[in-house]
């Protein structure tokens, strides 16, 4: 006989589905070199933890996130998406994103996010001239022309070193 209380199913259901989940064999030497995509990071994220991964694909599959480069010429960027998301799953869309950009494999746990609101402005006579961006962001409050956005609090280098080669 199975039981259900109003939060989920009973401890022996639990048991059963523990018991029904691949295990990690770690004895297994052969590496093989993985390239990193959006769809692999989001499934092998989402899969950590009590194995809840169609909730959390969900959420992390919705966030369309931006690369925006400095305004400054400064060689940075940083990772922002329309609308106040969760920041974990914000996070773990941006690594998606960044895999996707260039193929840098990005660990961003733990960073700070901001929800904040958004106007998009013309770049001021200097900055414009230089040719940099053709829109800046700004920082407003909530109001007509603003919009949510949830930014990554961090800028990031554009471009990833290099490892050494021997």
């Amino acid at each position: 006989m199975t039981t259900h209380n109003g939060k989920g199913p009973a401890p022996e259901q639990a048991s059963e589905a523990a018991q029904q989940r691949p295990e990690l064999d770690s004895t297994d030497s052969t590496f093989t070199e993985v390239v990193p995509v959006a769809d692999g990071i989001v499934d092998a994220r989402a899969a950590v933890g009590n194995e809840t991964s169609s909730k959390v694909s969900e959420n992390v599959a919705s966030i369309k996130v931006e690369i925006d480069y400095a305004a400054d010429d400064s060689c940075q960027m940083q990772c922002w998406a329309r609308g106040h998301h969760d920041p974990a799953a914000f996070l773990v869309a941006c690594e998606a994103a960044l895999a996707d950009w260039d193929g840098r494999v990005a660990c961003l746990d733990g960073k700070t996010v901001k929800h904040l609101h958004w106007r998009t402005v013309r770049p001021d006579a200097e900055t414009a001239a230089l040719g940099v961006v053709d829109c800046l962001h700004v920082e407003s409050k909530p109001g007509r022309g603003a919009y949510a956005v949830t930014v990554l609090d961090e800028w990031l280098p554009l471009f990833t070193p290099m490892a050494a080669t021997a």
